[in-house]
């Protein structure tokens, strides 16, 4: 009897018990990334059984992973190659197929596949900006992914700075400064994101250029003058004030004569962008031989400057015919305040690189005149020699 029920026993199916493991850290993979997915058969008493067929199917996208046999030790195992599934949780169904003797078994283990981080870039800065201005950047950083992203930085130029891990969809802003080029015209930054993706460890990495402009600017002063006046007269005189930039201009005014009441103007506009204006001003001559007009210009940091000088006539004296142009040059003389470095006296301040590449403007020279005192002089010389000639013919006519 005993013997019977040993041999009815050994006729028994055996049962199977399934154990999965699976080589992910949380049973989550990124997209993309290959999974291992191992699984031991056993009997009911724990004993290892080789030789049996074990098949993996993902449920969910309804793909067969693949199939193996078990070794010596029990274990069968699959790489599933995660490129083609849809992100989201996945149901792995693990089943064993029926043999003489050996029962069939299943288990199910979920994944969840994540799709891969991607780091994306988004700025805010302003379109135009002034010459050698420093200026804000702000950089958004996103992680649009839902693999973590770690160890995230962001560069603008030659600035970086960092944005630590960025879970799947969060993101973070940083502050950059800028500083503007001389010259106006179109330019760019330069921007770099980068870290490493949870999970597989690639490389991650975006860029982004932004484009803004460096706007026009400049002033220019030009004063307009009588040749010359009488001691003790008084007389009109003018300032050509552009502004040549591309935003309106607070101008100071400051203007200082000698020879002249009063002694000193000041006055002050503000210029709409790419406009001119012209102020008039009088002014009364003194005791002097000349009258000397500087004048300066001053909006922040640009300045225009210039000066011109007024010949004095003793009070009984005719005015000579004007001479063309207005008013003669001055010879150099220091201003009142230095003018803007690297510029003549008569020539408009310039911003930029050096103040004459920002800004291009034709200013009218001045061509220097002689003193109206010497043209008087010549001129009455010219009539004297042409009145002589006419009474010596007359003279021949009349001799006999």
């Amino acid at each position: 009897m005993i013997e019977l029920s040993r041999r009815y026993l050994a006729l028994l199916p055996t049962l199977l018990t399934l154990s999965v493991a699976l080589a992910a850290a949380g049973n989550q993979v990124v997209r993309g990334q290959a999974l291992t997915i191992r699984v031991r058969v056993t009997d009911e008493n724990g004993n290892p059984l080789r030789g049996v067929r074990v098949h993996f199917l993902d449920e969910t996208d309804g793909v067969e992973v693949g199939v193996d046999s078990t070794d010596s030790t029990g274990y069968a195992s699959v790489v599933w190659d995660t490129s083609l599934a849809t992100p989201g949780a996945h149901s792995i169904l693990i089943w064993t197929e029926e043999a003489d003797f050996v029962e069939s078994a299943q288990t199910r283990v979920s994944v969840v596949v994540l799709s891969p981080a991607e780091l994306r870039l988004s700025v805010s800065a302003p379109a135009a900006v002034r010459p050698r201005r420093g200026f804000r950047v702000e950089v958004t950083v996103t992680n649009a992914g839902q693999a973590a992203a770690l160890d995230v930085a962001v560069s603008l130029n030659e600035s970086t700075k960092g944005a630590g891990d960025l879970p799947a969809g969060a993101s973070t802003t940083l502050e950059f400064t800028a500083v503007a080029p001389d010259r106006p015209g179109e330019y760019s930054l330069s921007l770099l994101a980068s870290g490493t993706e949870w999970g597989t460890g690639r490389r991650l990495s975006t860029s982004l250029e932004v484009s803004y402009r460096v706007e026009l600017e400049g002033v220019a002063l030009e004063i307009r003058a009588p040749p010359s006046v009488r001691e003790g007269e008084s007389f009109n005189f003018s300032l050509d004030l552009s502004n040549l930039g591309e935003r309106p201009l607070p101008l100071s005014i400051q203007v200082n004569l000698t020879g002249a009441r009063p002694g000193r103007i000041e006055d002050s506009l503000t210029l709409d962008p790419r406009s001119s204006v012209t102020r008039a001003y009088s002014a009364t001559a003194v005791e002097a031989d000349q009258v000397r007009i500087s004048a300066l210009a001053q909006g922040g940091d640009l300045r225009a400057w210039d000066e011109v000088v007024i010949q004095v006539l003793p009070a009984d004296s005719h005015h000579p015919p004007p001479a063309e142009g207005g008013a003669t040059t001055a010879p150099p003389q220091p201003p009142t305040g230095p003018p803007p470095t690297g510029h003549s006296p008569r020539a408009p301040a310039r911003r930029g690189a050096a103040l004459a590449v920002n800004v291009t403007t034709d200013v009218r020279a001045r061509e220097s005149a002689q003193s109206p005192v010497r043209e008087i002089s010549a001129a009455g010389s010219t009539l004297a020699l042409v009145v002589l000639t006419v009474l010596r013919g007359l003279w021949r006519v009349e001799d006999p």
